[in-house]
């Protein structure tokens, strides 16, 4: 083998080496962020908690690089609040963020599902389906997390249908921040998660009709409703924003 081809040989390894690192590097950060983004949005880490990047490090196993990408994408989102020779605090929700929330997906929601009729059919429906079966399980009725979660599926389901990748990937960090203020309702009504969740089988029964703008309504009227128990809830707690909130799996 020439110098040549041998140069060329070790250039391609080292190429193939960086790039092994560079993506491993990706992975640990994606996988940092997602962690993180999961126990804000499940309220393991809770409205008003803060934390020192190296705590955050040791309860989650975290390293110092891929923690300090997924928190800088964290802010980004709105989800953290850098605090001065502090750390990081978890953002509150307020009755503002409640509405925005809401109003958006009172928006959107319709649309997609305007757009995903179009494109429906029976495995798409089957899948809405056991979505409903599962939160219909009674595992399922005992975890507000768990329910909460498959909420969440269903509505992000109807957004993947309209196949437009935009809208799905901003419908999904609305969803997430939804997911949060929904288990603040739970929290503050002392309600079953069930209570904020009931518009599910009236869609997918207008969809299987073909009865677009029912279903279109179906959804805005449960969105509706859910913005309007939130902000009640809100309302007679008016401190909220300014505190640590406290949530437990059993209330």
């Amino acid at each position: 083998m020439d110098s040549s081809a041998s140069k060329n040989k070790d250039k391609l390894r080292n190429t193939e080496k960086n790039e092994d690192i560079i993506s491993k590097k990706y992975s640990l950060s994606e996988d940092a962020y997602r962690t993180l983004k999961n126990a804000i949005v499940n309220f393991e880490l809770r409205p008003g908690d803060r934390y020192t990047q190296p705590q955050l490090e040791s309860k989650y196993g975290l390293t110092t690089a891929s923690l300090r990408n997924a928190l800088t994408r964290l802010q980004q989102e709105q989800l953290i609040i850098a605090v001065p020779r502090q750390g990081y605090a978890i953002s509150s929700i307020t009755i503002e963020d409640i509405i925005n929330i809401f109003d958006l997906r009172m928006l959107i929601e319709p649309y997609s599902v305007k757009i995903a009729s179009e494109k429906i059919n029976r495995a798409k429906i089957d899948t809405l389906k056991m979505l409903i079966k599962l939160q219909s399980n009674t595992n399922y009725r005992e975890s507000t997390r768990e329910f909460l979660m498959i909420d969440r599926d269903f509505h992000l389901t109807i957004a993947k249908m309209t196949e437009n990748s935009i809208l799905i990937s901003f419908s999904e960090k609305l969803f997430d921040l939804s997911l949060r203020a929904l288990y603040l309702g739970v929290f503050l009504t002392k309600k079953s998660a069930m209570a904020w969740t009931n518009i599910h089988e009236e869609v997918v029964k207008e969809l299987e009709a073909g009865n677009t703008d029912e279903a279109s309504k179906a959804i805005f009227r449960g969105l509706e409703k859910s913005k309007d128990r939130l902000i009640k809830a809100m309302l007679k707690n008016p401190v909220l924003s300014k505190v640590n909130l406290v949530f437990s799996e059993s209330e």
